[in-house]
């Protein structure tokens, strides 16, 4: 069997690979992962949330790294966003993998 390391990268945000999927599970995990936000109509927050992920990834200081399957880069396994030392968002698709 394949070591992890040998079957997944780490790269470069690609909007037309990686947007639609980080807006959905950032907002998605954000609302869903509080309760207290689930008080808020999901359409507003998801209207209004959806403002600020476009504000934080539109900041040219802003870096994007996806990790990925290395046969096929469309595969998102995660990914992290984040400017200097500040740590806006991390997504993992799996807790564990194989």
């Amino acid at each position: 069997m394949s070591e992890l390391k040998d079957l997944i990268t780490i790269r470069n945000y690609i909007p037309e690979f990686d947007k639609n999927f980080i807006f959905s599970t950032w907002k998605k995990s954000i609302y869903f992962g509080n309760k207290y936000l689930r008080d808020i109509p999901e359409d507003h927050f998801f209207e209004k949330f959806e403002l600020l992920i476009k504000f934080i990834l539109d900041k040219p200081e802003t870096t994007i790294k996806v990790a990925c399957l290395k046969e096929d880069i469309s595969v998102i396994l995660g990914y992290s966003v984040y400017e200097l030392e500040l740590f806006h968002f991390i997504f993992k698709f799996f807790n564990k993998v194989f």
